[in-house]
């Protein structure tokens, strides 16, 4: 307040009603009580939506000959996204929701040498090389408006970013949560994120998309990316760099690409096959219709219900509950033992509750894994009804909105949290029994969930 504001106040009759009507006033302002616009949480600090959004984007679905690859964390992720970049000739684009060193010593930053000599991470190996090939290189994440890296030091995205790679931050929605690495010929979307424990501990799984057939599901990502690219603003370094750490930073000398093997965590090796034929698939994305896209499948299910998800919540709870009790029982729903996050651990406790409850039998993912943070799911297995997805999203209503299919940004009051994802759906046997196994494998190394009062 300034001071003559008070002093006008005080000379009132009615100063200590209009100071408590002031205060109340302002208490339901900062609340955001103000005609009815409750906002329950304050805007994030990677959300730089400023315009709405309107969904657009309908799901593309074809029969056609190519091959899928299906793959798993920690198996065989970072080979096989690693390959991607090695195999590109023209160019390689990126979605990523954050990116970490895979030396923790360099989390906050490393003096230039240490950066370029000991990051481990074989996708970032693999792109430094790229770009110095004069391979075009994009990647698109989010903005957390954080001080790093410290002074004198540099992070991952700096060093390729100096070296000649394009980056910018996303903007067309809250928040950038696909996870997406694609060349001229290849398309991955996965669960994985750009970080040690996401490819070398966490259970995670995708698809690699290839062959002619293919390109018009690829396509689709491919212009979801360059529309979010095209709306996205730079990414700038927060500081200078010295003369003498620019000659280290632009060495254009070859760096190892090197791929870790497969750590033993005493879990199911998966498989890493190409699946090829014809297949009938669908690459749609997220926010665009995906809730009635997912929500009229699992509608739909006869038999059974098989489910790997990291984090369920909200309407998607809201709706396993809504299926018979003919399907319940023969519905395995594996889940996380741990999930990033108090208030999101708690809403998924409080979803498996009410499943508990309605019949559903729920298991906790092998606790090797610091994070089952998997999304993938089948319906009715072992039918000729079966189909399955793997996303980039869980089953939480940041990841599929229902209701209006306009996003606004945070100034309006109608502002939803939300995030861009990528998802695939496919009716083909073999990608199905790829995934089936690796969810029976670990459902039966896992543990029983039980409510804890």
């Amino acid at each position: 307040f300034k001071l003559i504001a008070l002093e006008k106040l005080v000379d009132s009759d009615y100063a200590i009603r209009d100071m408590k009507i002031l205060l109340i006033f302002l208490i339901l302002s900062v609340l955001g009580t103000i005609n009815g616009n409750y906002l329950e949480y304050s805007d994030p600090s990677y959300d730089h939506q400023n315009t709405t959004y309107i969904s657009h984007i309908e799901p593309i679905n074809i029969v056609d000959n190519f091959t899928v690859t299906p793959f798993f964390s920690p198996d065989h992720s970072s080979g096989v996204q690693t390959n991607i970049v090695l195999d590109a000739k023209e160019y390689v684009n990126i979605i990523c929701p954050s990116w970490d060193s895979w030396d923790n010593s360099c989390n906050d930053g490393c003096a230039p040498q240490v950066q370029r000599d000991n990051e481990t991470f074989p996708v970032w190996q693999a792109l430094l090389n790229a770009v110095h090939d004069g391979i075009n290189i994009r990647i698109l994440t989010n903005d957390y408006n954080t001080t790093y890296p410290n002074p004198g030091t540099i992070d991952p995205l700096t060093f390729l970013f100096l070296n000649g790679v394009q980056i910018r931050y996303f903007t067309t929605l809250t928040f950038d949560h696909v996870k997406y690495i694609a060349s001229e010929t290849q398309t991955s979307v996965s669960s994985v994120n750009f970080d040690f424990t996401s490819y070398m501990q966490n259970r995670e799984a995708g698809v690699v998309l290839s062959g002619s057939g293919s390109a018009a599901l690829q396509e689709l990502y491919n212009s979801t990316f360059w529309a979010d690219w095209n709306q996205a603003f730079d990414f700038v370094p927060n500081q200078e760099y010295t003369s003498e750490q620019m000659e280290i930073i632009t060495n254009t000398s070859r760096i190892p690409v090197v791929i870790p093997e497969r750590p033993d965590l005493s879990t199911y090796d998966t498989p890493l096959d190409n699946i090829t034929g014809r297949i009938n698939a669908t690459a749609f994305v997220s926010p665009d219709f995906a809730y009635t896209f997912v929500s009229n499948a699992i509608s739909a299910a006869k038999y059974n219900l098989y489910v790997y998800m990291y984090d369920t919540s909200g309407q998607m709870c809201d709706l396993l509950q809504t299926l018979p009790k003919t399907i319940v029982t023969n519905t395995k729903i594996l889940v996380s033992p741990n999930i990033d996050g108090s208030s999101a651990y708690d809403a998924a406790q409080d979803c498996y509750k009410d499943l508990y409850y309605y019949g559903y039998n729920i298991q906790l993912a092998p606790s090797v894994f610091p994070y089952a943070h998997q999304k993938f799911w089948i319906i009715d297995y072992g039918y000729a009804e079966a189909n399955m997805f793997v996303t980039s999203g869980n089953w939480v209503d940041e990841d599929l909105p229902n209701g209006s299919g306009t996003f606004p940004p945070y100034t309006n009051s109608s502002w939803r949290e939300t995030n861009r994802d990528f998802n695939f759906h496919t009716t083909d046997a073999n990608i199905i029994d790829v995934f089936y196994n690796t969810l029976m494998q670990d459902y039966k190394d896992g543990t029983e969930w039980y409510p804890s009062d």
